[in-house]
């Protein structure tokens, strides 16, 4: 393995640990009232490496490594089929691993965020940063007419996603995350075959 993907490596597991070790801290005692340089001293590391790492305190909850993958399999799967089935294939199979591996960890991070006011707005941030990275992938691979038509197909997109995490963390991580996934994709689906006219069908067919 070349000498960067080793040092990626590295730094990935240093930002788990660190994660991890926050997370419990921000469990026990609440967010507001652990610091930065508490979670460096109990993760055995200094505190200008976790701000390099994640800039903000925030971010401590909040980061994983996982939206590179979703999008390289969004950007796959679109390139072999229609919008639907792209955005279907492309987001539920890459997320039903992750969560399937990391479910005890995100379900963590969830529930921190769902009862903290400044967690939220943090988490809304990060959707928009997806929002926007996933609508310039469906113009660059020219799914999508215009602009305005990707920001909406990622829009409701990423929310569905976000609902879906959502009911899936209310539901004690006891059920698969694809269920909820798969089902807010439908009603995606439903909403677009009720609302549309007759010029929209055949942009509806391709949706599919």
């Amino acid at each position: 393995m070349r000498v960067d993907g080793l040092r990626q490596l590295k730094k990935l597991a240093t930002m788990r640990h660190v994660q991890l070790t926050a997370l419990g801290l921000f469990e026990a005692r609440g967010f507001d009232a652990v610091t930065i340089e508490e979670v460096a001293r109990k993760a055995l590391v200094s505190a200008p490496t976790i701000y390099r790492h994640f800039r903000t305190k925030e971010a401590l909850v909040i980061w994983d490594e996982y939206d590179p993958v979703l999008l390289r399999s969004l950007a796959q799967h679109l390139r072999t089929g229609a919008l639907g089935d792209g955005i279907r294939n492309g987001i539920v199979r890459p997320l039903d691993r992750i969560y399937s591996a990391e479910a005890p960890r995100i379900l963590r991070r969830v529930r921190l965020v769902q009862k903290h006011p400044g967690l939220l707005a943090a988490a809304a941030s990060s959707l928009r940063g997806l929002r926007s990275e996933m609508a310039r992938t469906f113009i660059e691979l020219g799914v999508c007419r215009d602009p305005l038509e990707a920001d909406v197909i990622a829009a409701a997109t990423t929310t569905a996603l976000e609902v879906a995490i959502g009911h899936w963390a209310r539901a004690g991580g006891k059920w698969p995350l694809r269920r909820f996934i798969q089902r807010s994709l439908r009603q995606l689906r439903r909403f677009a075959e009720t609302t549309r006219g007759p010029a929209d069908e055949k942009k509806t067919r391709a949706l599919r």
